[in-house]
């Protein structure tokens, strides 16, 4: 699957019941894991990064100030479990 986030959105902290590899496409994007938004625990790759999240583990990702495209595989049907469920945009 692949996913572009706009230019300097903020993904808020969320999981998945699987094991996700992620592979930056274009731009740049930040990654981090925990339950709470915070920019200085991540670090941030441009195209051809790598990133690899254990199934159930929180995380959170945001491009810098230009659209990032990454393509994401995983095993399994697709969900997202945001750890603030407010923060769930498909509710609003």
């Amino acid at each position: 699957m692949c996913v572009k986030f706009p230019a300097n959105c903020k993904h808020p902290p969320y999981s998945h019941p699987y094991r996700e590899v992620a592979t930056v496409i274009s731009g740049r994007i930040g990654f981090a894991a925990g339950d709470t938004f915070d920019a200085s625990k991540g670090d941030i790759g441009g195209a051809g990064s790598l990133g690899v999240v254990p199934a159930n583990q929180s995380h959170f990702v945001w491009p810098e100030n230009e659209e990032a495209g990454v393509q994401v595989q995983f095993v399994g049907p697709a969900a997202v479990n945001y750890v603030n469920p407010a923060d769930d945009t498909r509710k609003k």
